[in-house]
């Protein structure tokens, strides 16, 4: 799913046996909800890409977790789901194929998701309040966080910490210019700054 779909909390509509069904996007607010439901999926497709067989696979060693998943993400009770899987296993598959797709910013993710917890001398680690005060930082506000879909959030972490770095690299020219510059050097150095 492209950026836009994921900043503006998008979801599908697939055909689910004739009927409608919506596949939405997980949230940041209830993330402690869906993560370790989601964790336990996302750890089994590490191996391989999702097809039918992987998906029925996922089921049967995991069922609970999947319908879980699929409840969360779908406008679907779980009564209905179970019923689906029962009876056409085939279209189940493809329902959550969909449902890991459009949450591929979670699934595809290549190290687990949150902050990266580094203890310190100090046992100082980083919790996800760091996370939070990293993109408030940013000019985000709590409640904006608490709503964005997990794929806003790690877009917008990710984009902030290449801001960072980007400045960072932007204010270690300036001070190696204004240590190495006389005062005239230095001047007109500031005075191309001040045109762009």
């Amino acid at each position: 799913m492209n950026d836009f779909f994921l900043a503006n909390n998008r979801s599908i509509k697939i055909k689910v046996l004739g009927n409608d069904v919506e596949v939405k996007q997980l949230q940041i607010f209830n993330f402690d909800i869906w993560s370790p439901i989601a964790s336990v999926i996302r750890d089994s497709l590490k191996q391989s890409d999702y097809s039918d067989l992987i998906g029925a696979g996922l089921v049967k060693d995991y069922g609970a977790h999947v319908f879980q998943l699929c409840s969360m993400c779908t406008d679907t009770e779980m009564e209905s789901l179970l019923d689906l899987a029962e009876s056409d296993p085939l279209e189940f598959s493809h329902l959550l194929k969909h449902v890991i797709e459009v949450n591929g910013a979670y699934f595809k993710e290549d190290v687990k998701p949150g902050p990266k917890i580094r203890k310190k001398k100090g046992g100082v680690e980083q919790t996800w309040f760091d996370s939070f005060q990293y993109l408030i930082a940013y000019g985000h506000r709590h409640e904006d966080i608490l709503q964005m879909t997990y794929g806003a959030f790690v877009g917008y972490l990710k984009a902030a910490e290449k801001y960072q770095r980007s400045r960072g690299k932007f204010d270690s020219n300036i001070i190696r210019a204004a240590h190495h510059a006389d005062k005239k050097g230095f001047l007109t150095f500031q005075d191309e700054l001040s045109k762009h």
